[in-house]
């Protein structure tokens, strides 16, 4: 983010096992290197389903300072500049000090009944707040149900089109689907000064605020292209006419377990469409 002599931002990373002491020491590192003194106006916070995050959120607001708001969730891993790490107890924090600047975050938790329906709802408040095209926009979500027999992705696909509905255009959003770990345990959402489920969050930013995206991929085709031919909504049925896991097992063999299939395959969620 570029914020010019607006906005100060400061991002802290912790790998500690223990959640109260992860996320003093995450937020802590945060506001160090923003070098602030005063309490900061906001939080990201996003772990892995490691931790427990009540005892996460009530250590990372203790040294944030009592009005910080906190927003964010689950995450596989986290990177900053200087540290990474995944699969294990990571705690990444974002303290904002916003100085004249500006966000309004607007919270939908209607993702089970219907991503679109989420959507179009926080479009239209968006739409309230008077977002152009170029408006700078972050959209978190949760991207895990449980709720039901097995395990289904909520779709960003759908999610997006309600806000485009809604808004009527598609702003440049940033952002990301969040969940806990690679076998989707259930988590929940940092949403304010609470905790909530099944949640979908948008940060609106001032126009005194600009977000800088590039998009990284370091991926390239394995296999050839192949079709999806039968799909229920985001579940993949059959690949080249022939049952899904069984293809992709030929394809992949035996080293990776089919619950691992959707973190090594690059499959687009539509039938009828030529995949690679």
């Amino acid at each position: 983010m570029e914020q010019g002599n607006i906005m100060r931002v400061g991002v802290g990373y912790s790998d500690i096992p223990d959640s109260a002491s992860a996320g003093t020491q995450a937020v802590r590192a945060a506001v160090e290197m923003a070098g602030r003194l005063e309490p900061c106006d906001m939080v990201l916070l996003f772990s892995t389903a490691r931790h427990n995050l009540e005892i996460l959120r009530a250590a990372a607001a203790s040294e944030a300072g009592a009005e910080a708001l906190i927003y964010g969730g689950g995450a596989v891993g986290i990177i900053t500049n200087d540290t990474f790490g995944y699969a294990g107890d990571q705690v990444g924090a974002a303290c904002f000090w916003f100085d004249g600047a500006d966000c309004q975050v607007l919270l939908d938790d209607g993702l089970l009944k219907s991503e679109e329906e989420s959507g179009i709802r926080l479009g239209q408040r968006l739409a309230a707040l008077g977002t152009k095209p170029d408006s700078p926009v972050m959209l978190f979500y949760d991207a895990v149900d449980r709720n039901g027999d097995g395990m289904r992705l909520l779709m960003a696909t759908w999610l997006l089109a309600g806000i485009e509905k809604g808004l009527g255009f598609l702003p440049d959003i940033t952002g990301a689907g969040i969940q806990g770990d690679h076998v989707c345990t259930p988590t929940r959402q940092f949403i304010g000064d609470s905790l909530g489920e099944h949640c979908a969050m948008v940060l609106a930013f001032s126009d005194d605020i600009r977000i800088d995206s590039v998009i990284m991929h370091g991926c390239r085709p394995a296999s050839p292209y192949y079709t999806v031919t039968k799909a229920d909504g985001p579940v993949i049925l059959e690949i080249n006419g022939k049952p899904a896991i069984g293809f992709v097992d030929g394809i992949v063999g035996p080293a990776i377990a089919p619950e691992q299939y959707p973190f090594f395959s690059d499959i687009r969620h539509q039938p009828r469409r030529t995949l690679g």
